[in-house]
């Protein structure tokens, strides 16, 4: 979408929703600069002045620089600031809300907090505005076949039944999953100078993170002794469980020190047994039921798909942690060279 085009929607939708106007002000950029728009909200007796910054999708990796963007200050507009995009994945949102960055996407969902105005919008349907032609793709039996294409990229090759079997998935689903992949991998084969299967990678990782890891979710626990935190990587790790997040990235590059312990296992009570842990909402060991099929089970390895394992670090704002994906990322490898 073109930059007028996200104006003009994202107008719009604010209209719609919440009554109010937004404006484009007349200022050259360059006296407002590193900052591309000035706008006028107004919205019942506030009047608002807004130095805006324009994008058309956000991706987790542009939130710390965007945390650096807003910490820029322009002469008479050192506070107040917002992120005006065509589209903000679910995930990218709360990062900005957690880092206090007003934001407003074409759609018209808004986090917009002021010292007089708070508005906070986050139901409005985003199809109409940004139409991928693959959304089947990223809902969560779509997402488990990403997966599987992803671990072995020659699954499109395979027979339906067998890619149905690889992804743990009902055959019905193949044909217009499989035609739905293909669409997705050509457009991105044209998309510019990111990989392609990175790319896949990425779009899977932002939609798992928001639409399937949260039902997946056992539950949240803390050690009884919490020196076995510190021995975490001695403890008798039962069948059919395996290390995820921090300690998955620990085990494949030696790198980390995990301060989050995240555990993927189709034996809950085994594992609350055997390492002691206690029900705690506070807590830091964090269990999640696998979603991939038991054919797909990791073998001979204490940790999940490095592909997986990329994901829960990845999209942190943590440096460490995306420091740590990005040597996870030169692990893995695709059928093409990307």
């Amino acid at each position: 979408m073109k930059e007028q085009a996200i104006i003009d929607t994202a107008r719009t939708a604010f209209r719609e929703a919440t009554g109010g106007a937004l404006d484009v002000q007349e200022k050259a950029r360059e006296a407002i600069r590193p900052f591309d728009l000035l706008l006028r909200l107004e919205l019942r007796q506030h009047k608002e002045t807004l130095l805006a910054a324009l994008k058309n999708e956000v991706r987790m990796p542009d939130v710390p620089l965007i945390i650096t963007l807003f910490g820029k200050t322009v002469p008479d507009h050192q506070r107040k600031k917002i992120l005006l995009a065509q589209y903000i994945p679910g995930p990218v949102k709360e990062a900005l809300k957690k880092n206090h960055i007003n934001y407003l996407e074409a759609a018209g969902n808004c986090f917009i907090d002021l010292d007089n105005l708070f508005i906070y919008i986050n139901d409005r349907k985003t199809a109409e505005v940004r139409k991928t032609g693959e959304g089947k793709l990223w809902n969560k039996t779509g997402l488990k076949y990403v997966f599987a294409v992803l671990a072995n990229p020659q699954l499109p090759d395979f027979p339906l039944r067998e890619q149905a079997t690889a992804a743990g998935i009902a055959l019905g689903n193949l044909p217009d999953l499989r035609e739905a992949l293909l669409a997705q991998l050509r457009r991105g084969s044209n998309s510019g100078d990111v990989g392609v299967w990175e790319q896949l990678m990425e779009r899977w990782g932002l939609h798992y993170l928001q639409t399937l890891k949260p039902a997946l979710k056992l539950g949240t626990f803390r050690f009884l002794k919490p020196e076995m935190k510190a021995d975490w990587e001695k403890l008798k790790v039962p069948e059919q469980t395996w290390w995820g997040g921090e300690n998955a990235a620990t085990l494949i590059t030696g790198y980390l020190r995990p301060k989050e312990f995240t555990v993927f296992t189709r034996n809950k009570t085994l594992v609350m047994a055997e390492w002691k842990l206690l029900p705690d909402e506070a807590g830091d060991v964090h269990l999640y039921e696998p979603f991939w099929p038991l054919e797909q089970d990791p073998a001979d390895q204490l940790h999940i798909h490095p592909i997986l394992a990329w994901t829960e670090l990845h999209f942190e704002l943590d440096q460490r942690l995306r420091e740590t994906a990005t040597r996870i990322r030169k692990t893995i490898t695709f059928r093409h060279n990307d």
